[in-house]
């Protein structure tokens, strides 16, 4: 039987597919604005308004999923969002946010806050601030995070004194052991990045 007894039109496969996925795609945009309509209409009965929603979603008061913030914000004007970012009410929020993320060990979640919301340095260089970050720099250097030990130091503006103390040297030491156990080209290339960022000799 031929393609065209059997009524079969290959030119009409790859139409079916896209159709299909176009569907998919709206689907996912539907559900989004859903959600979006739900949280804003939770909002409302609580006499919120979307920023100050957000602002309790940031500090747990409201259960919310990661990306409840991302759809509630969604639309904001550049100036109303720098505005949201730059209240001090934001801000503590955020800080919020980072030492939970912190705490949890997921630094480089808690960075992507401090950068999301914009932290202040001026909230950063608070000496209790100060004394915390080099806590969790040294402890995430440690556990074999030079990176994000690294970027640590430097977003939170920590003193280049810090970075050069025999304490942090030991602890890059110890990083540098558990990443040359490694052999994959990124953990190979952050390991010389370390080596350089220390002064460390090559391993043999």
């Amino acid at each position: 039987m031929s393609t065209l007894e059997s009524g079969f039109r290959p030119e009409a496969a790859p139409k079916a597919v896209e159709a299909q996925e176009l569907s998919a795609m709206e689907e996912v945009e539907q559900e989004a604005k859903r959600r979006k309509e739900v949280l804003l209409a939770k909002a409302q009965e609580m006499g919120l308004t979307p920023d100050a929603f957000v602002r309790k979603m940031m500090t747990g008061e409201i259960p919310h999923d990661p990306e409840d913030f991302e759809l509630v914000m969604e639309g904001w004007e550049p100036s109303a969002s720098a505005e949201f970012n730059a209240n001090p009410e934001t801000q503590s929020a955020a800080l919020v946010m980072v030492l939970l993320e912190i705490r949890a060990n997921r630094l480089s979640s808690a960075l992507g806050i401090m950068d999301r919301f914009q932290i202040s340095e001026a909230e950063l260089a608070t000496e209790e601030m100060q004394s915390l970050m080099k806590a969790v720099a040294l402890s995430a250097m440690t556990r074999g995070d030079s990176s994000g030990s690294v970027t640590l130091v430097k977003r939170c503006k920590i003193d280049e004194v810090f970075l050069r103390s025999e304490e942090m040297r030991q602890a890059a030491l110890a990083c540098r052991g558990i990443l040359a156990k490694k052999s994959s080209p990124s953990v190979v290339a952050r390991r010389l990045q370390l080596e350089r960022d220390f002064d460390f000799p090559p391993l043999e």
